[in-house]
Protein backbone atom coordinates (compact mmCIF):
# COMPACT_ATOMS: atom_id res chain seq x y z
CA UNK A 1 0.00 0.00 0.00
CA UNK A 2 0.83 3.29 -0.79
CA UNK A 3 2.06 5.44 2.58
CA UNK A 4 -0.81 7.42 2.76
CA UNK A 5 -3.00 4.77 2.81
CA UNK A 6 -1.24 2.97 5.80
CA UNK A 7 -3.26 4.07 9.61
CA UNK A 8 -1.81 4.26 12.91
CA UNK A 9 -2.74 1.97 15.42
CA UNK A 10 -4.58 4.45 17.23
CA UNK A 11 -6.60 5.70 13.78
CA UNK A 12 -7.81 2.27 13.17
CA UNK A 13 -11.52 1.44 14.25
CA UNK A 14 -12.30 -2.27 14.16
CA UNK A 15 -15.97 -3.22 14.24
CA UNK A 16 -16.69 -6.38 16.28
CA UNK A 17 -18.77 -8.64 14.06
CA UNK A 18 -17.57 -7.49 11.04
CA UNK A 19 -15.69 -10.08 9.77
CA UNK A 20 -18.42 -13.09 9.67
CA UNK A 21 -19.62 -10.26 6.59
CA UNK A 22 -19.25 -11.59 2.69
CA UNK A 23 -17.17 -8.30 2.35
CA UNK A 24 -16.28 -5.93 5.28
CA UNK A 25 -14.80 -3.49 2.97
CA UNK A 26 -18.22 -2.57 2.39
CA UNK A 27 -18.73 -0.54 5.41
CA UNK A 28 -15.36 1.80 5.07
CA UNK A 29 -17.49 4.44 3.58
CA UNK A 30 -18.98 4.69 6.37
CA UNK A 31 -16.65 3.77 9.63
CA UNK A 32 -13.51 5.91 8.79
CA UNK A 33 -10.13 4.16 9.68
CA UNK A 34 -11.72 0.65 9.36
CA UNK A 35 -8.84 -1.33 8.40
CA UNK A 36 -8.05 -3.73 5.33
CA UNK A 37 -9.39 -7.25 5.83
CA UNK A 38 -6.77 -8.77 5.76
CA UNK A 39 -5.06 -6.62 9.00
CA UNK A 40 -7.66 -7.77 11.44
CA UNK A 41 -6.24 -8.63 14.19
CA UNK A 42 -7.98 -7.58 17.20
CA UNK A 43 -5.84 -8.60 20.07
CA UNK A 44 -2.69 -7.08 18.88
CA UNK A 45 -4.53 -3.70 17.06
CA UNK A 46 -6.71 -3.12 20.65
CA UNK A 47 -3.41 -3.37 22.44
CA UNK A 48 -1.64 -0.77 20.11
CA UNK A 49 -4.55 1.54 20.57
CA UNK A 50 -7.24 0.34 17.88
CA UNK A 51 -11.17 1.30 18.50
CA UNK A 52 -13.17 -1.44 18.72
CA UNK A 53 -17.61 -1.16 18.08
CA UNK A 54 -19.91 -3.07 17.82
CA UNK A 55 -21.51 -3.71 14.46
CA UNK A 56 -24.86 -3.06 15.89
CA UNK A 57 -23.95 0.54 16.99
CA UNK A 58 -22.54 1.06 12.94
CA UNK A 59 -25.72 -0.35 11.73
CA UNK A 60 -27.72 2.50 14.46
CA UNK A 61 -25.60 5.00 12.79
CA UNK A 62 -26.62 3.94 8.77
CA UNK A 63 -30.80 5.81 9.38
CA UNK A 64 -29.11 9.04 8.62
CA UNK A 65 -27.26 7.76 4.96
CA UNK A 66 -28.79 8.94 1.61
CA UNK A 67 -28.50 6.40 -0.64
CA UNK A 68 -30.38 4.76 -3.64
CA UNK A 69 -32.54 1.48 -3.34
CA UNK A 70 -29.84 -0.20 -5.83
CA UNK A 71 -27.09 0.81 -3.50
CA UNK A 72 -28.75 -0.53 0.00
CA UNK A 73 -28.89 -3.78 -1.81
CA UNK A 74 -25.42 -3.89 -2.51
CA UNK A 75 -25.12 -3.17 1.13
CA UNK A 76 -27.28 -5.81 1.99
CA UNK A 77 -25.02 -8.32 -0.02
CA UNK A 78 -21.84 -7.10 1.54
CA UNK A 79 -22.98 -7.59 5.08
CA UNK A 80 -24.97 -11.10 4.57
CA UNK A 81 -22.99 -13.62 6.90
CA UNK A 82 -22.70 -11.08 9.86
CA UNK A 83 -24.67 -12.21 13.34
CA UNK A 84 -28.24 -11.10 12.50
CA UNK A 85 -28.93 -10.13 15.26
CA UNK A 86 -26.45 -6.49 15.56
CA UNK A 87 -28.16 -5.90 11.68
CA UNK A 88 -31.52 -5.83 13.04
CA UNK A 89 -32.30 -2.15 12.43
CA UNK A 90 -30.41 -1.52 9.09
CA UNK A 91 -32.25 0.63 7.14
CA UNK A 92 -34.60 -0.20 4.46
CA UNK A 93 -35.48 2.12 1.63
CA UNK A 94 -39.32 1.53 0.87
CA UNK A 95 -41.39 2.23 -2.30
CA UNK A 96 -43.03 5.62 -1.25
CA UNK A 97 -39.48 6.69 -0.79
CA UNK A 98 -39.31 6.66 3.01
CA UNK A 99 -36.61 4.86 4.55
CA UNK A 100 -37.60 3.19 7.89
CA UNK A 101 -35.34 1.32 10.54
CA UNK A 102 -35.47 -2.61 10.80
CA UNK A 103 -36.65 -5.01 8.69
CA UNK A 104 -39.21 -6.19 10.46
CA UNK A 105 -42.70 -5.78 9.43
CA UNK A 106 -41.74 -4.44 5.80
CA UNK A 107 -43.37 -6.23 3.16
CA UNK A 108 -40.69 -7.64 0.25
CA UNK A 109 -42.94 -6.66 -3.31
CA UNK A 110 -43.96 -9.68 -5.36
CA UNK A 111 -45.83 -10.40 -8.67
CA UNK A 112 -49.03 -11.39 -6.95
CA UNK A 113 -50.39 -8.11 -6.00
CA UNK A 114 -50.21 -5.09 -8.24
CA UNK A 115 -48.22 -2.06 -6.42
CA UNK A 116 -51.87 -0.05 -7.08
CA UNK A 117 -53.67 -1.88 -4.50
CA UNK A 118 -50.71 -1.65 -1.83
CA UNK A 119 -51.00 2.35 -2.21
CA UNK A 120 -54.48 2.70 -0.31
CA UNK A 121 -52.51 1.43 2.89
CA UNK A 122 -49.33 3.49 3.83
CA UNK A 123 -47.94 0.14 4.32
CA UNK A 124 -44.35 -0.51 4.78
CA UNK A 125 -43.12 -1.73 1.30
CA UNK A 126 -39.50 -2.42 0.22
CA UNK A 127 -38.48 -0.91 -2.83
CA UNK A 128 -37.66 -3.29 -5.65
CA UNK A 129 -34.38 -2.51 -6.47
CA UNK A 130 -32.93 -3.14 -2.47
CA UNK A 131 -34.81 -6.42 -2.28
CA UNK A 132 -32.37 -8.57 -0.91
CA UNK A 133 -32.60 -12.37 0.56
CA UNK A 134 -30.76 -10.89 3.98
CA UNK A 135 -33.86 -9.13 4.92
CA UNK A 136 -36.37 -11.84 4.74
CA UNK A 137 -34.03 -13.16 7.17
CA UNK A 138 -33.88 -10.35 9.05
CA UNK A 139 -37.87 -10.39 9.25
CA UNK A 140 -39.22 -8.99 5.90
CA UNK A 141 -42.18 -11.34 4.71
CA UNK A 142 -43.46 -11.39 1.08
CA UNK A 143 -46.34 -9.50 0.00
CA UNK A 144 -48.80 -12.02 -1.35
CA UNK A 145 -52.21 -11.07 -1.21
CA UNK A 146 -52.80 -13.40 2.17
CA UNK A 147 -49.66 -10.97 3.56
CA UNK A 148 -51.00 -7.89 2.61
CA UNK A 149 -54.46 -8.93 4.22
CA UNK A 150 -53.83 -9.50 7.13
CA UNK A 151 -51.67 -6.51 8.00
CA UNK A 152 -52.45 -4.44 10.52
CA UNK A 153 -52.96 -1.27 8.67
CA UNK A 154 -55.46 -3.07 6.01
CA UNK A 155 -57.57 -3.89 9.07
CA UNK A 156 -57.29 -1.15 10.90
CA UNK A 157 -58.17 0.77 6.95
CA UNK A 158 -61.27 -1.64 6.75
CA UNK A 159 -62.58 -0.81 10.63
CA UNK A 160 -61.91 2.89 10.25
CA UNK A 161 -64.32 3.08 7.69
CA UNK A 162 -61.65 4.12 4.89
CA UNK A 163 -63.75 5.19 1.96
CA UNK A 164 -60.06 4.37 -0.36
CA UNK A 165 -59.56 1.01 0.27
CA UNK A 166 -62.93 -0.76 -0.13
CA UNK A 167 -61.43 -1.93 -3.85
CA UNK A 168 -58.35 -2.71 -2.93
CA UNK A 169 -59.63 -5.42 -0.08
CA UNK A 170 -61.83 -6.88 -2.92
CA UNK A 171 -58.49 -7.34 -5.06
CA UNK A 172 -56.86 -8.91 -2.24
CA UNK A 173 -59.88 -10.89 -1.33
CA UNK A 174 -60.19 -11.93 -4.70
CA UNK A 175 -56.15 -13.01 -4.99
CA UNK A 176 -56.14 -14.50 -1.92
CA UNK A 177 -58.90 -16.87 -1.43
CA UNK A 178 -59.31 -15.35 1.97
CA UNK A 179 -63.01 -14.94 3.38
CA UNK A 180 -65.34 -13.44 6.52
CA UNK A 181 -64.54 -17.03 7.69
CA UNK A 182 -61.00 -16.33 7.63
CA UNK A 183 -60.75 -12.43 8.89
CA UNK A 184 -64.13 -11.47 10.20
CA UNK A 185 -63.75 -7.80 10.15
CA UNK A 186 -63.63 -7.86 6.17
CA UNK A 187 -67.84 -7.54 6.53
CA UNK A 188 -66.46 -3.82 7.50
CA UNK A 189 -65.45 -3.61 3.75
CA UNK A 190 -67.29 -0.58 1.86
CA UNK A 191 -69.23 -1.62 -0.76
CA UNK A 192 -71.81 0.47 -3.16
CA UNK A 193 -75.80 -0.40 -1.88
CA UNK A 194 -78.38 0.14 -4.70
CA UNK A 195 -78.76 3.75 -3.72
CA UNK A 196 -75.63 4.56 -4.66
CA UNK A 197 -73.87 4.82 -0.82
CA UNK A 198 -71.49 3.13 0.31
CA UNK A 199 -72.40 0.57 3.23
CA UNK A 200 -70.67 -2.25 5.09
CA UNK A 201 -69.94 -5.62 3.11
CA UNK A 202 -71.95 -7.77 5.62
CA UNK A 203 -75.04 -5.66 5.58
CA UNK A 204 -75.89 -5.96 2.50
CA UNK A 205 -77.96 -8.97 0.62
CA UNK A 206 -77.63 -9.82 -3.14
CA UNK A 207 -80.38 -7.98 -5.19
CA UNK A 208 -81.54 -11.40 -6.65
CA UNK A 209 -81.99 -13.39 -2.99
CA UNK A 210 -85.30 -14.67 -2.72
CA UNK A 211 -84.88 -14.58 1.09
CA UNK A 212 -85.74 -10.60 0.48
CA UNK A 213 -89.17 -11.56 0.06
CA UNK A 214 -89.86 -12.36 3.46
CA UNK A 215 -88.26 -9.45 4.40
CA UNK A 216 -89.85 -5.82 5.17
CA UNK A 217 -86.74 -3.97 4.20
CA UNK A 218 -86.09 -1.27 1.41
CA UNK A 219 -84.17 -3.35 -1.09
CA UNK A 220 -82.22 -0.50 -2.47
CA UNK A 221 -80.38 0.35 1.10
CA UNK A 222 -79.95 -3.07 1.83
CA UNK A 223 -78.69 -4.70 -1.29
CA UNK A 224 -75.38 -4.73 -3.03
CA UNK A 225 -75.47 -2.25 -6.45
CA UNK A 226 -75.97 -4.27 -9.28
CA UNK A 227 -72.93 -3.20 -11.46
CA UNK A 228 -70.52 -3.90 -8.47
CA UNK A 229 -72.32 -7.31 -8.39
CA UNK A 230 -71.46 -7.86 -11.89
CA UNK A 231 -68.05 -6.83 -11.52
CA UNK A 232 -67.01 -8.65 -8.72
CA UNK A 233 -69.41 -11.76 -8.83
CA UNK A 234 -71.06 -13.17 -6.03
CA UNK A 235 -67.48 -15.07 -5.00
CA UNK A 236 -65.29 -12.00 -3.89
CA UNK A 237 -68.65 -10.38 -2.46
CA UNK A 238 -69.53 -13.38 -0.26
CA UNK A 239 -66.20 -13.35 0.61
CA UNK A 240 -66.30 -9.98 1.96
CA UNK A 241 -69.66 -10.72 3.64
CA UNK A 242 -72.85 -10.11 1.26
CA UNK A 243 -75.86 -12.69 1.77
CA UNK A 244 -78.01 -14.48 -0.44
CA UNK A 245 -79.72 -16.41 2.45
CA UNK A 246 -79.44 -17.11 5.76
CA UNK A 247 -76.34 -16.70 7.61
CA UNK A 248 -75.33 -19.46 10.01
CA UNK A 249 -73.52 -18.73 13.36
CA UNK A 250 -71.04 -20.43 14.45
CA UNK A 251 -70.95 -20.09 18.54
CA UNK A 252 -67.79 -22.43 19.94
CA UNK A 253 -69.05 -22.88 23.67
CA UNK A 254 -72.56 -22.31 24.76
CA UNK A 255 -73.77 -22.98 28.13
CA UNK A 256 -77.08 -24.42 28.78
CA UNK A 257 -79.35 -23.66 30.91
CA UNK A 258 -82.83 -22.11 31.47
CA UNK A 259 -81.54 -19.09 30.74
CA UNK A 260 -79.57 -19.49 27.62
CA UNK A 261 -80.73 -16.98 24.76
CA UNK A 262 -77.56 -15.63 22.34
CA UNK A 263 -78.63 -11.35 20.81
CA UNK A 264 -78.82 -11.87 17.28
Amino acid sequence: QAHEALLAPREVVLVDGLAAAAEPAALARFVTGLPDAGWWRVDPLRRLGAEVVALADVVDTLVGVDMEPAEWRALYAALAGADLESLATIPVPLADGRLVRGARGVLLPTSDVDPDTLAPFGLRVAAAQAVHPLLARLGATEATAAAVLRDPAVRAAVEAGDEAVGEAVLRLVEASGLTVDDEPWLARTLVPDGTGALAPAGELWFGDSELLDLLDIDRATYTVDAATARRWGRTVLRGVGVRDGFSVLRVPEVTVGEETWHDL
